[in-house]
């Protein structure tokens, strides 16, 4: 799903109430803190990997990106935001991004790297969370942006890199030219675009659902996995198959 913001007088909640099952939420109004940009936000996705960042946020610090009130969070968002006011070097009012934005009305970030192809959020509660969420791409420099696919990049883009990732360290390990890469997850966006890595890129994409025939034939076409299994059959199936691959 993709949620365009409002804001804050039109009554669009912005924090979740931090708790195991994050069913409350409310509103707070965007105040500027003093740093060198503030982006307004524009428009973000929200799928079941923002529901993880919710459940998840206090065990991983997803919390800490964008602090609230004590007992309360801003879930992060993926999306794109423009910049509405701006006294970094190199970050011009008007100039679109897209990064890790909160479900407000705004952002105040701390530009630091700007230059034409983004910069980076150097504020200090930021400075010990993972830095593959600190960078702001500018749309205009950003080879892979299509003003069309902007609903596609926000639901994909986040997770492909992760799947990049996972392609990459397989590789570096040296496991992809030991055999089939087994992916138990075919139903997810992530799963899907490892598979894409390691068929277009290594050649290689053993891969089956430990999960139910239904889900296999919603999987895009040539990248439907080779098989289904029910998961307490792995151990007896998984050999069989894995012969049948290597002929």
């Amino acid at each position: 799903m993709n949620v365009r913001t409002s804001s804050a007088d039109d009554g669009l909640p912005d924090q979740a109430r931090r708790s195991a099952q994050v069913s409350y939420f409310r509103i707070a109004v965007a105040r500027d803190r003093g740093g060198q940009a503030l982006l307004r936000v524009d428009t973000f996705g929200l799928t079941a990997n923002n529901v993880t960042y919710a459940v998840f946020g206090e065990a991983m610090s997803y919390w800490d990106f964008f602090p609230a009130e004590q007992g309360w969070g801003r879930v992060p968002m993926w999306g794109f935001a423009e910049v509405e006011r701006s006294e970094a070097e190199r970050v011009e009012p008007g100039t679109r991004v897209f990064g890790y934005l909160p479900p407000s009305s705004h952002l105040v970030v701390a530009p630091a790297d700007g230059g034409e192809g983004g910069f980076v959020d150097s504020s200090p509660h930021r400075a010990a969370l993972p830095s593959a969420y600190h960078r702001y791409l500018t749309t205009g420099a950003d080879p892979f942006y299509r003003a069309d696919t902007e609903e596609i990049q926000m639901l994909l883009r986040p997770l492909f890199f992760t799947s990049f990732l996972i392609d990459d360290q397989l590789a570096d390990e040296g496991l992809v030219a030991r055999g089939p890469i087994l992916i138990s997850s075919a139903s997810s966006k992530t799963a899907i675009a490892a598979a894409s890595c390691l068929r277009g890129v290594r050649g290689r994409a053993g891969w089956l659902d430990l999960a139910t025939q239904r889900r296999l034939r919603r999987g895009p076409g040539d990248l439907r996995p080779h098989g289904g299994l029910r998961r307490d059959r792995l151990a007896r199936a998984w050999p069989r198959h894995l012969r049948r691959h290597r002929r």
